[in-house]
């Protein structure tokens, strides 16, 4: 089962907020995680997202996206993937792991595999998110 991962608040070693998913990125990186193959995402398709991308962690593909709780939308997403470990693409829900305002999923019906998934937790476990 995916984990949801809830608002982190342990500062990551190197310092700094993740504000962008360039940071989340580069934090991934710093910690091993092979991060290949940016390609931005239609991401007004998801409700409440202000920035998308699919990328490959370790070989898997993933799409992050960055969800904005400012708005009504945005934070409906937020509550659902923090509680539900889901989020939602019009009427499809989809499986996804949260760290901050971040949603990161491997597609419809897809899960992270154990090891990618433990990697990726350990990493939002070090990190601190901005609003």
């Amino acid at each position: 089962m995916v984990a949801v991962i809830g608002l982190l608040l342990v500062s990551c070693g190197g310092g700094g907020q993740v504000r962008t998913i360039d940071d989340l990125l580069s934090s991934f990186r710093k910690e091993g995680i092979t991060v290949a193959g940016k390609e931005s995402m239609l991401f007004a398709f998801v409700q409440g997202a202000n920035d998308g991308c699919r990328v490959n962690l370790n070989g898997v593909s993933v799409e992050i996206y960055r969800l904005n709780p400012a708005n009504e939308d945005g934070q409906t997403q937020l509550t659902n993937a923090r509680n539900k470990g889901v989020f939602h693409v019009g009427e499809l829900e989809i499986n996804c792991i949260t760290a901050g305002n971040f949603v990161l999923t491997t597609g419809f019906g897809s899960m992270f595999g154990q090891e990618l998934q433990v990697t990726i937790s350990s990493v939002l476990n070090q990190l601190q998110f901005a609003d």
